[in-house]
């Protein structure tokens, strides 16, 4: 156990029930030694970085570990060590325990929910606004004995509750390669230190990976540099880009051609919302991606304290305050019109 956590709590000035659930979640990780680890679809640097650097942990206190993910593991993700045990699907038949990293229910992982229902037990790790569905509620109660929540909305990213959960885990030690992959997670979901949510608990736990070997310049870099596919894709969607009369909203498009024409996939769409949001004076940027013909992909992202967890809400997605997403089965046009209007209900209330 690190011997400054007590500082750390009086630091973070977190609600002591913060650090009851560490302790439950650490009996549950006692009582077990087969672990399955997994992540939402299309997962991001959070939840891979906080997985990878869980399953390593777990491993160095002799638990038996599988890291599973739908979608594998993003471009942009395979600086990291570990990538190559992250698996798509796996024929193990059973686990004494589950671990959700970064989402928080079985729905948000897509396919690899079928391997995580073989579980005995589940833990559930993130820091997203949590509000589990009826539906999810009971999924969990009937398929799982034992299930804990470790959920923090208060930090940034997803790996900031795993770090102060494994420097409590007696027989852990926070090593370079660990350290690496828990920045990937606190850089990515902060957006190298610039979104909203960035605060002294951000700064502390990005101060102790970087004590423990781990760089920001690499994160940086592996996160964020923009293959060309990308960076045309860019080019497109801000030669597309539309803005609201007070100057305050921008939004651009990516339909199925500009996807041919540039032989692009889902991941070259990578951080062109936020760099929709990050043109001066604009507090929402807006990506809308063209799927199929009537299904639409929307990135959400904002400053100066506009929600857009609730407008992705709405259409039945989420995230964070400053950075969510959702889904409209809706020609292009209707979803932009739809989308907008809750933008500007969202903004005017």
């Amino acid at each position: 156990m690190n011997p400054n956590h007590k500082k750390t709590e009086q630091q973070i000035a977190l609600d002591s029930k913060f650090f009851d659930g560490i302790e439950q979640a650490k009996e549950l990780i006692a009582e077990g030694q087969t672990f399955v680890i997994g992540v939402h679809a299309r997962p991001d640097p959070d939840a891979i970085g906080s997985a990878l650097a869980l399953a390593r942990g777990l491993r160095q206190i002799g638990k038996d570990v599988t890291v599973i993910s739908q979608d594998g593991v993003p471009e942009m993700c395979e600086y990291l060590s570990d990538t190559e045990d992250v698996f798509t699907a796996v024929d193990i038949p059973a686990f004494d325990v589950a671990v959700i990293c970064d989402a928080n229910e079985l729905g948000g992982t897509g396919t690899a929910s079928d391997v995580l229902k073989r579980a005995k037990s589940l833990l559930v790790i993130d820091h997203h606004i949590f509000k589990l569905s009826d539906a999810a509620v009971s999924e969990h109660e009937r398929l799982f004995e034992k299930i804990h929540y470790l959920v923090e909305s208060k930090a940034a990213s997803t790996a900031q509750v795993v770090y102060e959960l494994l420097v409590r885990i007696d027989g852990i030690r926070i090593d370079k390669q660990m350290a690496e992959q828990l920045m990937a997670g606190v850089v990515g979901d902060t957006g190298a230190f610039r979104f909203s949510n960035v605060d002294a608990w951000v700064f502390r736990t990005a101060a102790a990976l970087a004590e423990n070997g781990a760089g920001v310049e690499e994160a940086v870099r592996g996160i964020f540099d923009r293959s060309l596919t990308n960076a045309r894709l860019l080019g497109a969607a801000l030669l597309a880009a539309q803005i609201s009369e007070d100057g305050k909203v921008v939004w651009s498009s990516i339909t199925m051609e500009d996807f041919e024409k540039f032989h692009a996939t889902d991941a070259d769409t990578d951080n062109i919302s936020n760099a929709l949001r990050d043109i001066r004076g604009v507090r929402v940027g807006i990506l809308f991606r063209e799927i199929e013909p009537e299904q639409i992909r929307i990135s959400l992202r904002s400053r100066d304290g506009v929600d857009v967890n609730r407008i992705a809400r709405v259409f039945g997605g989420g995230g964070h305050m400053s950075a969510s997403g959702c889904t409209v089965k809706a020609p292009l046009e209707d979803a932009q019109r739809q989308v907008l209007a809750e933008v500007r209900a969202c903004m005017e209330s």
